[in-house]
Formats: structure tokens, C-alpha cells, sequence
């Protein structure tokens, strides 16, 4: 596995402008002791340039926890005792107490996939966003709440928005990412991966078509798996590469779902 994995093509992490808005985002939380949110679609890399901040800042005290699929309040409570590294076999109150010592005023609380909160019961919603604002109310920490658009429905125009105004006025950022990834973002993963700088029409067409249905973590693998199969045939990145690669991608998923 090693070895086939090393004969894919690879760069390191692209610090496009999603990137520095979150970690602009993270870092205005936790200097100035305020919770933020951070609301995008899916695939716009919003994980991703999440962790990329966690690992370039192995100095700051950061609790980084992606909540599970639908937690009810115990789940997520326990999920994130184990996140703070305290014991989580213990009940809501004991929880709640071990959970508020493991973090203080010098602590980034990052909260991701924050939208599965309100994909669960209206109870189980309330709940865990209280237990969030009961957290910062008492250590004075940063928190990151980070989702999809869901995410800001719930908090900002959902039946109980009101009750959760109380959380969003503890901070004053609220970023929205955009919807589709922005041209010089693009523009820095194509050189990442050695394709030239002039995109043909082609080329153009099925990267805008990626980009509005499928987000830049596709872009990104289409790009991988282009340059992955240039280096199989000796030979350097070119438009031909990506799109043969599409192709190639496009034909096995075909397959795969007349197989079932």
C-alpha cells in the first residue's frame, strides 16, 4: 500500500484565500476571547484549512472536535470530554465539570462539522449550543464553530434563532466562504501541480463544471489524478492528462453504478 500510495502524485498544503480567512477567523477567536462561525458549502475546504492552521500553530492551545452524525447532548458531550483528553465515562454533571477545568482563557475551542448539532432533535440542538455559550461563558476562551450553510439557517433564522442570538453575540466574525472557489485559488493549485499556467478551453470548461457541482476538494483530486497519471507515463502535467483523467474517472463510476 505504501508503495502504490508513493507513486501518486503529491504537494503540500495550498494556502489558498479559504485558508487564510479561517485561519484569520481562528486567530481573532482566540486573542480576543470570542466565539465566531464559519459557514460554507461542502467541499470549499473548510477541514481541511482547519487542520492546516492546528498544524501550523503547534504553540497555541487548541481542542479541535468534529462532532459526530446527529449527536444527541450526552454523544456530544462525551465526544468532546474525550477531545479535552478527561475522562468521558461519567455522567452529564460529572461531564460538565471535567469538560469546563480542561479549558481556560488561553484555549481555541474549534468546534467542526458544527451543522450536525441541528441535524438531530430541536432538544438535542439547544442543548449543545447552550452547553457551548455555558463553556465560554465560564473559561473565557475562543470558540469556532464551523459548518455548512445549515450551520447559519439554524443560527440565524430558524424557529429558535433567538435563543441561539445568545451565543452569536459573543463574537463579532461571522464569515461566510463563497459558493464556488475563487479563480486565484485554482490558479495556485494548478502550478502546485506543475500543469501550465495557460488553461485550455477545454480544460477551462471541465474545471468551471467541477468547481460549481463539485467544489475544489474535487478539483484538487482531478488535479492529482492528472498529474499522478503524467508521472506514470514519464512525462510532465498537461491539459490533456486532466481530462483524460475525468474521463477515466467518469467511466469507472458509470461502471460502478450500473453494477448495483
Amino acid at each position: 500500500l505504501h508503495e502504490q500510495r508513493a507513486k501518486l502524485a503529491s504537494v503540500d498544503y495550498i494556502e489558498t484565500s479559504i485558508y487564510e480567512t479561517v485561519r484569520d477567523v481562528c486567530d481573532n477567536a482566540l486573542i480576543g476571547q470570542e466565539i465566531s462561525t464559519i459557514q460554507g458549502i461542502s467541499q470549499i475546504g473548510k477541514s481541511a484549512a482547519i487542520k492546516q492552521y492546528i498544524k501550523a500553530n503547534p504553540d497555541k492551545r487548541i481542542v479541535y472536535f468534529e462532532l459526530p452524525s446527529c449527536p444527541s447532548k450526552s454523544l456530544f458531550m462525551g465526544e468532546l470530554a474525550a477531545a479535552c483528553y478527561v475522562t468521558h465515562d461519567s455522567n452529564t454533571n460529572q461531564l460538565r465539570k471535567y469538560i469546563k477545568s480542561a479549558i481556560d482563557s488561553r484555549t481555541l475551542l474549534i468546534l467542526d462539522e458544527f451543522h450536525q448539532a441541528f441535524l438531530s432533535s430541536d432538544r438535542a440542538a439547544i442543548s449543545i449550543v447552550e452547553f457551548v455559550r455555558e463553556i465560554y461563558n465560564a473559561t473565557q476562551c475562543g470558540v469556532v464553530l464551523c459548518g455548512t450553510d445549515v450551520l447559519d439557517d439554524n443560527l440565524t433564522k430558524g424557529r429558535h434563532y433567538k435563543i441561539f442570538s445568545q451565543t452569536l453575540k459573543r463574537g463579532l466574525i461571522h464569515a461566510h466562504l463563497p459558493d464556488l472557489t475563487p479563480n486565484a485559488d485554482i490558479k495556485k493549485a494548478i502550478a502546485k501541480y506543475c500543469f501550465p499556467a495557460t488553461i485550455t478551453p477545454e480544460a477551462r470548461k471541465l474545471i468551471d463544471e467541477i468547481n460549481k457541482d463539485h467544489g475544489f476538494g474535487v478539483i484538487l483530486k482531478n488535479l492529482r489524478a492528472g498529474a499522478t497519471l503524467a508521472k506514470k507515463q514519464n512525462q510532465s502535467p498537461s491539459w490533456d492528462h486532466l481530462i483524460e483523467a475525468w474521463t477515466i474517472l467518469q467511466r469507472l463510476s458509470r461502471k460502478n453504478k450500473g453494477d448495483e
